[in-house]
């Protein structure tokens, strides 16, 4: 049995109202008798299963939504080379995904948002490493104790870096100046 409601007043309709093959209905408290059709109007129903008025109707998230953080991810990959699929890889993620949502096709979920900001953070913490793993396969990899900035040269007044490539000083002596990761890393376990 639907869930309609009567016209006249609004009467839930239950098991006492009449059904006359389904073409004409009566309610069982105001005795009106009036088309099924008007059982269930847009006015008459108030209840989600509506076939005029779908409930999810524009609360979904548009397609490119998530343009933002997936531009992102790629200028943070770009910049310090790291492959899209080793993050992938890391995070569980599908690479079609996020190549969809750099297009503007298909937007991420918020859960998966969150995930990639809060990976990126980590690397940028030092907590996440990207290490070889054979000739051709990098991945990433979680560090303990995470990495510190630090200057190789120990240099007054510069914090050092972090990541490849991120000495603040420009300085073309320093190694930290270097885009390669397992030179960096080399200087960050000789520093501990």
């Amino acid at each position: 049995m639907q869930l309609l409601r009567c016209p006249h007043c609004n009467h839930w309709r239950c098991r006492e109202c009449e059904d006359n093959a389904r073409l004409r209905l009566r309610c069982c408290q105001c005795g009106e008798v009036s088309l099924a059709g008007h059982w269930y109007r847009g006015e008459a129903k108030s209840r989600p299963h509506d076939l005029e008025h779908s409930p999810r109707l524009g609360t979904g998230r548009p397609p490119g939504a998530s343009k933002f953080i997936a531009d992102n991810l790629n200028q943070f990959l770009e910049c310090y080379d790291i492959p899209l699929n080793a993050f992938c890889r890391f995070t569980s993620l599908s690479p079609w995904a996020i190549r969809q949502a750099r297009g503007a096709v298909r937007s991420l979920p918020v859960i998966t948002e969150t995930l990639i900001n809060a990976t990126i953070n980590q690397i940028r913490d030092g907590k996440v490493w990207l290490r070889r793993v054979s000739r051709q396969r990098r991945e990433l990899t979680w560090v303990y104790p995470a990495y510190k900035a630090s200057c190789p040269k120990v240099v007054l007044y510069c914090a050092g870096g972090l990541l490849p490539g991120s000495c603040p000083k420009r300085w073309k002596e320093c190694q930290m100046i270097e885009t390669d990761w397992e030179a960096v890393e080399k200087i960050h376990e000789g520093s501990t």
